[in-house]
């Protein structure tokens, strides 16, 4: 989950590599947070990533502890 306006490129590129040394065969969402009021769920359409709990604590650290979620 990120607002739209406030994870700048640096972050976006350690999530981008972070992701990319940790392929996996689970689906990945982002959770954009357009305005108060709404979100848009995007899908990403090349990554998937292996969600081990070192994946899992380091995008936490990245996006915030409760931003970062995995569904069964």
């Amino acid at each position: 989950s990120v607002e739209k306006v406030g994870v700048d490129d640096p972050v976006l590129n350690k999530i981008n590599i972070l992701l990319k040394q940790n392929p996996g065969n689970c689906n990945l969402f982002f959770n954009v947070k357009t305005d108060e009021n709404s979100k848009e769920i995007i899908k990403s359409k090349n990554v998937k990533v292996n969600p081990s709990p070192e994946v899992i604590t380091q995008l936490r650290t990245l996006l915030g502890q409760n931003n970062v979620w995995m569904e069964a």
